[in-house]
């Protein structure tokens, strides 16, 4: 009987049915996202931004060039890995940058979602598999959790979605193996698998986990069968993982790794006591009833356990293995991912939410084990039940809202966030600008502030500042922008004084002021400083020039050489020349009497408007042979040790792009005189204490310039000041080969950039000049390891070692580049030896 219902269901009514289920929620959740005005909180505002740098990466690709690609890959330098923001540029291309159109790709994950957990069920339950598949298909859309990331734009949704259907490969090609089904089919399941888990570690890395326990079982099931095809099968799996997930790892593999240990270290979940072992190991189990609803757990629970009972009763009980082997299949995976992420300290419903799909197969199975006409009951009532919590929820529909309404739409108003950043793109409507953020709430923070600031052409960038207090006076003086709030200022604002001091002096700074102010709907009120002289300012030009002028040089008469000096530079030129070009400043003395006063000099190259003259993507070429004029206002600082007497500027233009280059005209001189007072300046730019970290490079000295470098990154989210101290760099050496301050500073730049096969030819050409130096041959050898080239890594270290053996960071070096060489026993005797 059951056979002949099987071959008279209709082919069509399956994928019907998904269709429905997959309408349905499509309504559920447009119509929800209509309802509500909130705005994004801090992971979805910075998973919006990095969506919005995929699809700028797409206006112009260029899918040929090894190049294009990786700039592509270093877009996701960290454990938040592309493949959630490259699906979403579709859809921002065709329908908007809006925050419901970057959370529209979630459609595509329901419909993989839903085709996956179907397609695992039926493969798993034989008779009982359509029924299987179908409930818990149903079902994985209405749980709680998965409804909540569904409405939202994160990663981890499409993280269910991806390990649900490289689950369903792993078991399709685990099931024709023990089935013995044709060897074509089990190399193409092998081969889509891997595939699958190179697409769900592009989803976030840590998803591995999810297989460990998995593909362990199955190497085991392999070793038992001693079958050289089942082992080339595997191969061809991890062969086809890494080949999909390996070129984005390979370019961020460090980042990867220290952002993910960084992030289990800072976390310590509520509910988990430190030391407690029960805490720690029962958190997941205590989520259960946030991931999976009460009618579908305890009823199918329930239905199983009578099932069970009755059939043990009627004594006729007859095991097929097939039902069971499923379960204890599901059992290994749903059992080994509990444990794997119960071990990190970093704990969160999030992290193992893409259980539920697989737990709802099992579940789903405890429903199905009746054959009675009145079987579908108890899987209805689950699901009418979860239906109308879910409405509840999430919609203010009278008498089920009262029941649960947690997740009901906010009507607004809307916070004026785009409101924000729309001021600041009018306002300088030719520059790039960056806004210090001092509060950090759900509804105010730098995450969703930089996303409303991306979708103004990528012209406004919102940062948060406030993290070291005696940061403060640089922080003041190195952003154009500020916002502060009233009230409460957010979760991390007791702990960090920073945010304190600067949110007390914005206020009254002579140097700022109000631009604007917004009321909120909390009673706080929202306010928008501006510099009163601003650094970069830009404006268009009457007269044309083909070529960059050196317009005019404002400096002091006389300056004491103990203190920064202010400077004005005025440039004027075409604004294609001007947005490319770096400014090559030499301040020289200008007696050179003697070969000592010939050295009396220093630098002060950057780029023009110091990088950030932006005017949109929107720009004609006419439009960009138009003229403008570029008001700097900068401090640059002098080194120690200068002569007193007449110093004059010698100035040259190089095209970053083209690398055209010609000298500009100018007579501007000053006089350095240690009898004048000193006097009161501001911060100088990043480029100038970019420079002054050098020496302490040299020396080894990395604390102090990468504490220096996290808080200038934040005054240029692009770090274009990189590119524009690389461009002056290999200008100078083209003429001062051996100049080791600019070799060092070129590795800086580099290194920073992620431009590992120049950085190693900048490195070598240091250690030439610089032998006697082991922090020389240590950078060396950390762009080798990066590059995963053990052995000249190990080249390097020895000379490291022969010049320092103390060098703190010998020994973990060591113990990488044994690693790296597949010398196990030399790196875990340095690890016991540690």
């Amino acid at each position: 009987m059951s056979k002949f219902l099987t071959r008279s269901i209709p082919r069509w009514r399956d994928p019907l049915i998904l269709v429905m289920l997959w309408l349905g929620a499509t309504i559920f959740d447009r119509l929800w996202l209509q309802l509500d005005h909130s705005v994004p909180a801090w992971d979805q505002g910075d998973h919006l931004s990095r969506a919005l740098d995929y699809w700028r990466a797409f206006w112009q690709p260029n899918l040929f060039s090894g190049e294009w690609w990786a700039s592509l890959w270093r877009l996701s330098p960290s454990y938040r890995a592309p493949l959630v923001y490259l699906a979403t540029v579709p859809f921002l291309t065709f329908w908007g940058t809006g925050v419901d159109v970057a959370i529209a790709v979630n459609l595509l994950f329901t419909a993989i979602l839903l085709v996956a957990t179907y397609g695992l069920g039926r493969l798993l339950f034989e008779s009982a598999g359509r029924a299987t598949g179908l409930w818990a298909a149903g079902f994985s859309l209405w749980m709680p959790f998965l409804i909540q990331l569904r409405l939202d734009y994160l990663l981890d949704y499409g993280l269910v979605a991806m390990v649900t259907l490289t689950f369903w490969g792993l078991t399709a090609w685990r099931w024709s193996l023990l089935h013995k089904r044709s060897t074509g089919w089990s190399w193409l399941w092998a081969g889509l698998t891997g595939g699958g888990l190179g697409l769900t570690i592009l989803t976030k890395p840590t998803a591995i986990l999810f297989f460990a326990v998995p593909l362990a079982w199955m190497l085991i099931e392999i070793s038992k069968a001693k079958s050289w095809g089942r082992w080339g099968q595997f191969l061809c799996l991890g062969l086809v993982a890494l080949w999909t997930a390996g070129f984005w790892f390979q370019a961020n593999w460090l980042t990867i790794l220290t952002s993910t240990d960084r992030s289990n270290r800072n976390w310590q979940p509520e509910g988990v006591i430190p030391g407690d072992v029960g805490s720690n190991w029962s958190y997941y189990l205590r989520q259960l009833p946030d991931l999976v609803t009460g009618p579908v757990l305890w009823l199918s629970l329930g239905s199983f356990l009578l099932w069970l009972g009755y059939t043990l009763w009627r004594g006729n009980i007859r095991i097929n293995p097939q039902p069971w082997q499923s379960g204890a299949w599901l059992l290994i995976f749903l059992l080994g991912t509990y444990v794997l992420f119960s071990i990190p300290q970093n704990k969160d419903p999030r992290h193992i939410v893409p259980i539920v799909p697989i737990l709802l197969v099992l579940l789903s199975r405890g429903f199905t084990v009746w054959s009675r006409a009145w079987a579908g009951i108890l899987p209805t009532l689950a699901a009418a039940l979860t239906l109308a919590w879910a409405l509840g929820n999430w919609f203010p529909i009278p008498l089920l809202s009262q029941w649960s309404g947690r997740h009901l739409p906010s009507p607004g108003p809307a916070y004026p966030l785009a409101e924000v950043t729309q001021t600041i793109a009018q306002a300088q409507p030719y520059l790039r600008s960056t806004l210090a953020v001092i509060p950090n709430t759900a509804t105010v923070n730098p995450m969703n502030l930089n996303y409303y600031g991306q979708v103004e052409d990528f012209r406004v960038f919102a940062r948060e500042v406030g993290f070291q207090p005696e940061g403060v006076a640089k922080d003041l003086d190195d952003f154009p922008w500020f916002i502060i709030k009233t009230g409460v200022q957010g979760v991390d604002h007791n702990f960090a004084p920073g945010k304190a001091a600067l949110a007390q002096r914005i206020p009254t700074s002579p140097n700022l002021r109000l631009a604007q102010a917004w009321n909120l709907a909390d009673g706080s009120e929202l306010k928008l400083y501006q510099q009163q002289s601003p650094q970069i300012e830009v404006a268009p030009q009457a007269s044309q020039s083909p070529q960059i002028r050196l317009q005019e040089v404002k400096v002091p008469t006389a300056v004491n050489p103990q203190q920064a000096i202010p400077v004005t530079y005025q440039v004027c030129g075409p604004w294609d020349a001007l947005e490319q070009g770096v400014l090559i400043l030499t301040w020289q003395n200008a007696l050179r009497t003697s070969k000592a006063l010939q050295h009396q000099a220093w630098v002060h190259d950057h780029g023009i408007g110091l990088g950030n003259l932006d005017r949109g993507r929107s720009l004609s070429q006419s439009a960009a042979r138009e003229n403008f004029c570029v008001l700097e206002r900068l401090v640059m600082p002098l080194p120690t040790g200068l002569a007193p007497g007449p110093y004059g500027l010698t100035a040259a233009y190089v095209n970053r792009v083209s690398q055209e280059s010609y000298p500009l005209a100018t007579t501007a001189q000053m006089t350095l005189d240690d009898k004048i007072p000193l006097s009161p300046t501001t911060t100088p730019d990043l480029l100038s204490q970019f420079r002054q970290l050098i020496p302490a490079l040299r020396s080894g000295q990395l604390d102090p310039v990468f504490n220096n470098l996290n808080r200038m990154n934040q005054a240029d989210p692009t770090q274009d000041y990189y590119q524009q101290l690389a461009t002056a760099a290999q200008f100078r050496l083209q003429t001062d080969p051996d100049n080791l301050e600019q070799l060092y500073t070129l590795l800086l730049t580099q290194v920073l950039q992620r431009q590992a096969p120049a950085a190693t030819q900048t490195a070598q050409r240091i250690t030439q000049l610089d032998p006697k130096n082991p922090y020389a041959w240590a950078y060396l050898a950390v762009v080798y390891l990066y590059q995963w080239h053990g052995g000249q890594a190990q080249a390097a270290l020895d000379q490291v070692a022969r010049l320092n053996p103390n060098l703190t960071e010998l020994k973990t070096l060591n113990i990488v580049a044994a690693i790296m060489q597949l010398n196990l026993v030399q790196a875990w005797s340095l690890l016991s030896n540690s």
